[in-house]
């Protein structure tokens, strides 16, 4: 099982990789003389894409808010 710290990590780096998938699907989808099909599945991935960044970013914001917490906790 993975810790607070590895989750955060994990969901920060899926974070960045996914960006780095929407950015080049977009980049296929503008500039790309392939078919309107390929286009198409290209549109698809990237929809996928953007609901785990989502839910990454979620995820994100759960593990600071907690950070956060902790550490007014500790202030106490």
């Amino acid at each position: 099982m993975q810790n607070k710290r590895e989750k955060f990590m994990n969901n920060v780096l899926e974070l960045s990789v996914n960006s780095g998938k929407v950015n080049e699907n977009a980049k296929y989808i503008l500039y790309s003389e392939n078919s309107k099909e390929d286009k198409k599945e290209k549109i698809q991935e990237t929809k996928e894409v953007l609901k785990n960044t989502v839910e990454n970013i979620k995820n994100i914001a759960e593990s600071l808010e907690l950070s956060v917490d902790e550490i007014l906790n500790i202030q106490k």
